[in-house]
């Protein structure tokens, strides 16, 4: 069995969904996610992006490209999980940019390009998720407002 189908089984079980309960979640049928679970078929990306948000969890964990089940959601969650220095960590406390804004110096706002609802952005061949683009957007400018 592939690790795509492990994990998804794996996962629906954890949460205690039966196949018929994560497919009316996802709007497929009970047979597409047997199917799946048993490397009959295999989801597309699409498909595995709504089972991912269906199990709290995400794509690349699904298809073994991560050992990390849980999105993170916040910075203070990011860095409890993460391996940098603790002074690094401490940099970017969560309450650093609430009510603050950036002055913009470049021509080019990295944010307009993140957030461009017509470009999907990946880097080094992952894909950067809407939770993703906030985690970054949230540190950069944590990062921006703590340097010196």
């Amino acid at each position: 069995m592939s690790i795509t189908a492990e994990r998804i089984k794996s996962l629906r079980k954890q949460k205690k969904l039966t196949q018929n309960e994560l497919a009316e979640i996802i709007n497929a049928s009970r047979m597409a996610i047997a199917n799946y679970e048993t490397d009959r078929n295999t989801p597309s990306f699409a498909m595995l992006s709504l089972i991912a948000d269906a199990l709290d969890t995400n794509v690349p964990y699904l298809q073994g490209e991560s050992n990390q089940p849980m999105r993170v959601t916040t910075l203070d969650a990011f860095f409890s999980n993460s391996k940098l220095p603790d002074d690094i960590k401490n940099l970017f406390n969560s309450t650093a940019t609430e009510n603050k804004k950036v002055k913009h110096t470049s021509p080019v706002d990295i944010k307009n390009i993140l957030f461009d609802e017509h470009v999907t952005p990946y880097f080094d061949d992952f894909v950067i998720y809407d939770d993703d683009k906030k985690i970054i957007s949230a540190l950069i400018i944590a990062y921006l407002e703590n340097r010196d």
